[in-house]
């Protein structure tokens, strides 16, 4: 079929198509939120804290002396707890998918720790 012989499609619609200004403005506010994005990353990576930091302190709040910690001890610790976080992070989500909401909430939380008892 010759191309004068095709049938032609109209568009109802304008064209979207940008500016030159307006791409560039657009590539501007991008590259903005790309370097405030990297500097609230680099603000909350500088308040990291280590497992070995944390245990440290908390044992030295509740017995108000110092202890030396092997790390294989500190390792089976984090393990525990990151094995614990997890199962109840996950209960919370199924309390939440059975409320019909998509977000874990406080009270997701709280119903899963009550659930599992004191221990």
């Amino acid at each position: 079929m010759p191309k004068s012989c095709r049938p032609q499609l109209v568009s109802t619609q304008e064209p979207t198509t940008k500016s030159c200004s307006q791409q560039h403005i657009s590539k501007k506010r991008f590259r903005q939120e790309e370097v405030e994005t990297r500097k609230k990353i680099r603000i909350l990576s500088e308040g990291a804290v280590t497992m070995d930091e944390i245990m440290r302190e908390i044992h030295n709040h509740t017995l108000g002396r110092e202890c030396k910690w092997q790390s294989p001890a500190i390792r089976a610790i984090q393990l525990g707890a990151e094995t614990y976080l997890a199962e109840v992070l996950k209960e919370a989500k199924q309390c939440a998918t059975l409320s019909k909401r998509d977000t874990v909430t406080h009270q997701d939380i709280c119903l899963i720790r009550r659930l599992h008892g004191p221990n």
